[in-house]
């Protein structure tokens, strides 16, 4: 039993690791819309930033990522421990 688990961990790994680098790509997307909006840059500059964004919309429909978002899914639908509850939200839908 020990060695079925030790390839599910492997993945669940590879997994979280895929998640957090695309989290963390998606994070820098936040900076590019007032990097476009400055007038004086060169237009190769500006072309890098499109690419980026090419680049990070590959990421998010990459095999890898839409694997590790799909058994995201499963595993928040099968958990019924409501450990995906936002306070701050449950507060607000309150008012």
């Amino acid at each position: 039993m020990l060695s079925d688990s030790v390839p599910k961990v492997h993945t669940l790994q590879a997994q979280i690791d895929d998640l957090g680098a695309l989290y963390h790509q998606v994070q820098s997307l936040r900076l590019i819309p007032a990097l476009l909006l400055q007038g004086n840059k060169p237009s190769g500059q500006t072309q890098s930033e499109f690419e980026r964004l090419k680049q990070i919309g590959d990421s998010i429909h990459s095999a890898p990522v839409q694997e590790a978002l799909h058994q995201a899914e499963q595993s928040l639908g099968a958990d019924a421990t409501e450990i995906n509850s936002n306070p701050r939200r449950e507060i607000r839908k309150k008012r």
